[in-house]
């Protein structure tokens, strides 16, 4: 592994799904020059990260939040943080959904104790549809967020 730090967002141009991608179009324009920054609609690309990075970085929408939570963040080598992951609901809107890649990547021996996952609170997955205000602006805060802890690092 080296030293670097990959943030991937995941989504799909439908609605509150665009989440993970609104953070790393934000998170572009705040010049972290140390992070690579990619967008995804295939959480199966997660694998090939794992072993090139030492931190990799998750953004996706999710849904079922509480209401005083719109940004989550996850350690995926918590074992609390695990249980939360497992029982918050994801959009289906991928080929294989997040927990399905990172019990893919453990059975293929890749590390997944250096992966954070951050989720955004959707609430509309229309085809085609723009984000909703909300969650545009939760996108914001989540970049701001993410910023501040990869540059303290």
């Amino acid at each position: 592994m080296n030293s670097q730090t990959c943030l991937i967002g995941l989504g799909s141009p439908h609605g509150d799904d665009q989440f993970g991608w609104a953070v790393i179009d934000r998170l572009a324009t705040m010049g972290l020059s140390h992070v690579t920054l990619t967008k995804s609609e295939h959480p199966v690309d997660i694998l090939g990260m794992l072993d090139a990075n030492e931190r990799v970085i998750v953004v996706d929408a999710a849904e079922g939040l509480p209401p005083d939570e719109p940004i989550r963040k996850l350690q995926i080598a918590n074992a609390i943080d695990i249980r939360i992951f497992r029982e918050t609901p994801h959009r289906g809107t991928h080929d294989m959904g997040l927990e399905s890649v990172f019990r893919l990547a453990r059975s293929l021996k890749k590390p997944t104790d250096h992966v954070t996952l951050w989720v955004g609170k959707g609430e509309q997955f229309e085809p085609f549809s723009l984000m909703s205000a909300t969650t545009q602006s939760n996108s914001v805060r989540c970049a701001e967020l993410i910023a501040s802890e990869v540059s303290d690092a």
